[in-house]
């Protein structure tokens, strides 16, 4: 899993082929399959390539349309899926990708929902916004009306729907 990644964080992955990646993907390790998430990503960073994007797509099951089969992934590889969504889409200010992300960082994941499960999954999504939106600033005009940082600060401060509930006050 570490050799897949490394191979792909110096761009070595991109000589493989789909048929290449499935065979690693198959095994159901969860390792490996976070290694060729990050790697591939890493790989064609910035690049929005068609393919890397949808095996990205592939491991976030809240992202499936209702008649795709249930899959069942753990919050790692989901997490991992989104951090490579935003590499594959590094500094484009891609606007479907922005959307998709915000409504990622609310979302609960898809499998286990463990809280340490669901920060991470929402620290991904976080990560891999801050990457699609990377050097754009206020330059990205298209995604002036989706208002990222009132919707960020309503998440963080706790208006935000089931994500954005505030933590109980301690007695101390």
């Amino acid at each position: 899993a570490g050799v897949l990644m490394a191979l792909g964080l110096t761009g070595h992955l991109r000589a493989l082929t789909n048929t290449d990646m499935y065979r690693y993907l198959v095994q159901e390790h969860e390792a490996t399959t976070v290694g060729v998430l990050i790697g591939t990503a890493a790989a064609h960073r910035g690049t929005m390539n068609p393919e890397t994007s949808k095996m990205c797509f592939l491991h976030l099951p809240t992202r499936h349309p209702g008649s795709f089969p249930e899959v069942e992934l753990s919050t790692q590889v989901q997490s991992a899926a989104l951090l490579s969504v935003g590499l594959v889409y590094e500094g484009s200010a891609h606007r479907l990708m922005s959307e998709i992300l915000l409504a990622e960082i609310g979302k609960e994941p898809g499998g286990d929902s463990s809280p340490q499960g669901r920060e991470g999954y929402a620290l991904s999504a976080g990560l891999a916004l801050g990457l699609v939106t990377l050097g754009r600033g206020r330059d990205a005009i298209g995604l002036v009306d989706l208002r990222i940082p009132e919707r960020l600060r309503r998440y963080l401060g706790g208006s935000g729907g089931e994500f954005g509930r505030r933590p109980r006050e301690s007695s101390f």
